[in-house]
């Protein structure tokens, strides 16, 4: 058995485990290693761009402490939104090119746009909220199957200094 059924939903098994690890460990071997991890340094430098624009969406400096965005501001928000499409657009490549090496990760871009799209329309829900299908979420996920692809480890990736 590879998946068991949880209170909480599904969930790998040790065995499932093992598959999917060897599964990732044999696309590995038909990638350009050492473009991914090239595409890998780029991500993470988009990365702090991309954690710095969650923050501002979330917390805003107000008489120089920072609080929780109560969105009251709708330029602050509008900067928000402008700067999240720029890195969208300036992301799409890199995207592309992992895309390139791992085909199976193509629903990444439709994901990516489909959240950009949203937030251009106004829909601020979909920079970060966990309960959907948002640009964070889709970011993260996106993170982890890079990680998975230079055979890293995330635990490891967190624990370094930045």
């Amino acid at each position: 058995m590879l998946v068991q059924q949880t209170p909480r939903g599904l969930q790998l098994t040790p065995a499932g485990r093992q598959s999917v690890d060897a599964s990732l460990a044999e696309e590995r071997r038909g990638l350009d290693a050492m473009a991914i991890e090239a595409v890998y340094r780029r991500f993470m430098a988009r990365d702090a761009e991309f954690k710095a624009l969650v923050t501002r969406w979330q917390l805003r400096t107000i008489d120089g402490r920072e609080q929780p965005n109560d969105h009251a501001d709708a330029g602050h928000d509008a900067a928000v939104f402008a700067a999240l499409a720029v890195l969208h657009a300036q992301s799409r490549d890199l995207v592309a090119e992992v895309i390139a090496q791992a085909p199976r990760l193509a629903p990444f871009a439709v994901r990516f746009d489909r959240a950009a799209q949203g937030i251009a329309r106004g829909d601020g829900s979909l920079i970060a909220s966990p309960l959907k299908d948002s640009y964070h979420t889709v970011w993260f996920e996106f993170h982890e199957e890079l990680i998975h692809l230079c055979g890293r480890d995330r635990a490891a990736e967190e624990s370094r200094p930045e």
